[in-house]
């Protein structure tokens, strides 16, 4: 065999084994790569820890903020640092009414939550929609949570001072009608010692800011939702 053939096999067969072994290492990081998605979905699915759903507009979504700042994000970092095992899901969606919400009901309660806090109502008054349409929706949406065994903390709203004083107090009446009639939890008024504050309000002074949540969260929600839950064993 002349030297010329020699160097063309050396070079063949190097060429081989180094395409062998890249091909190993790519399968190796593939695969580790695999093993992480799988263990990161296996957390996911392995989280047996009770539901609570927080479940309305753009009020619960967290509008204009980041998720973290938002109540239902505020509310999972209260539970973990005060011993309560619970897993909050964030189903808000903002800019929906109360008819958009009754329909998706069934949906957010396929997660089986323990608990469901419904804030909701709030872009109903805002176009004018008939408050015996709000309480034909609220009411379903109360019912296909009872039905479903889920507890239900029910959020009430108030209407602009600009509107009729009639209309502003029947709509608080509604709230409170619906919350004894099913017998819910109740916060009389979700946004209580925040509205119409510019100083914990964005922009827009309708959505609060992550200090307002705060606010929202410790003097509205937790006096109501805490004697609903358990502390961890």
């Amino acid at each position: 065999m002349n030297k010329t053939l020699l160097i063309l096999l050396v070079l063949v067969l190097v060429g081989g084994l180094g395409f062998l072994f890249m091909n190993l290492a790519r399968n190796e990081t593939d695969t580790q790569a695999t093993s992480q998605d799988t263990s990161t979905e296996e957390v996911v699915l392995d989280d047996t820890r009770p539901v609570i759903l927080a479940f309305g507009d753009s009020l619960t979504a967290g509008f204009g903020l980041s998720e973290s700042e938002s109540y239902p994000s505020q509310l999972q970092d209260y539970l973990d640092r005060n011993g309560y095992d619970y897993r909050v899901i964030n189903a808000g969606l903002s800019g929906d009414t109360s008819a958009g919400a009754a329909n998706r009901i069934e949906f957010s309660l396929e997660d089986n939550p323990e608990i469901i806090i419904v804030t909701i109502g709030g872009n109903d008054l805002l176009r004018g929609l008939p408050l015996d349409q709000l309480r034909t929706n609220i009411a379903s949406i109360i019912e296909a949570s009872q039905e479903a065994g889920t507890k239900v903390v029910l959020s009430g709203m108030q209407a602009p001072a600009n509107l009729d004083s009639a209309y502003r107090t029947e709509l608080i009446a509604l709230y409170q009608e619906l919350a004894r009639e099913y017998d819910t939890a109740f916060i009389p008024f979700f946004l209580e010692g925040v509205a119409l504050n510019p100083a914990i309000n964005q922009s827009d002074q309708i959505h609060p800011t992550k200090e307002g949540y705060g606010i929202i969260l410790e003097q509205n929600i937790l006096p109501v939702l805490e004697p609903l839950l358990e502390r961890a064993n």
